[in-house]
């Protein structure tokens, strides 16, 4: 009798300690999961600064030949042509600047649209 009593006891025990020890671990799974969810997080942002920071280059880097051969020769219609093209696409990219940034950033994208709801909820009340 007192042996079924013993093992009983060493089994809820063991049963506390090994509850105890899954507790810890699926613990430690979740707090290795907010990890790696923000460390894939911070990559995605280092990506999307870097493809703004192309867009930005791509559309801004022209402008300082350009010129330059703009005022060396006046009146070179290639020089002309090129200076102009450069302009229009540092205009462009001022244009696209809100798009880019709603295709890359998921907060930006998710606010937009919150905004775009909210502005066309109120175009129903009005009518």
């Amino acid at each position: 009798m007192i042996g079924y009593v013993l093992t009983t006891v060493a089994y809820v025990r063991i049963y506390k300690v090994v509850k105890y020890h899954q507790n810890q671990i699926y613990r430690q799974n979740q707090l290795q999961n907010a990890q790696t969810r923000e460390i894939l997080r911070q990559k995605k942002s280092a990506y999307n600064a870097i493809f703004v920071y192309l867009v930005f280059l791509a559309c801004y880097l022209p402008l300082l030949p350009s010129t330059i051969l703009y005022m060396r020769n006046t009146s070179e219609s290639s020089f002309i042509v090129a200076h102009y093209a450069s302009i229009f696409l540092i205009r462009l990219n001022s244009s696209l600047n809100p798009l880019v940034y709603c295709w890359r950033y998921r907060e930006i994208r998710q606010s937009v649209k919150s905004t775009v709801k909210k502005l066309f909820h109120m175009n129903e009340n009005v009518k």
